[in-house]
């Protein structure tokens, strides 16, 4: 797959997995982003729970199960998702402009500076429930 380019497949992909991650590991924000440094596109997920300075311990279980389930070849635990803390700088920016554009709907950014990395682009999932003070 081209790693230049986020793909419709990719993006869709990355909905269905991160609700249903959502349904037993609630979080904050979820993106897909490629860092000027990485090169390629990651699907950055933050637990509510994870703040910097936690382990990721209780939240790669759920991360590994739901991509086991789906069995989506766009979705690989080991290759695709990271995990990110839900006061991340990164977690932080996608909040901001999610929040600046309502919510509700994806958004795409292509600042050159996203949190504290430099960047090739964004994709931003809608809010989620907890993000946005919800019962889910």
């Amino acid at each position: 797959m081209d790693q230049d380019t986020l793909v419709k497949e990719q993006i869709d992909a990355g909905a269905e997995y991160v609700t249903k991650l959502d349904q037993v590991l609630p979080l904050t924000a979820a993106f897909w982003l490629k860092t000027t440094l990485d090169g390629r596109w990651y699907l950055y997920v933050a637990p509510e729970q994870m703040r910097t300075g936690t382990g990721v311990g209780l939240a790669a279980r759920p991360v590994m199960q739901v991509a086991r389930e789906l069995q989506d070849p766009n979705i690989n635990p080991l290759f695709t998702v990271k995990l990110v803390a839900s006061d991340d700088p990164l977690t932080l920016a996608a909040l901001d402009y999610l929040q600046l554009y309502g919510g509700t709907k994806p958004v795409r950014v292509d600042a050159p500076v996203f949190g504290d990395r430099a960047i090739e682009g964004a994709y931003l999932y809608p809010l989620l429930a907890a993000a946005q003070g919800k019962p889910a």
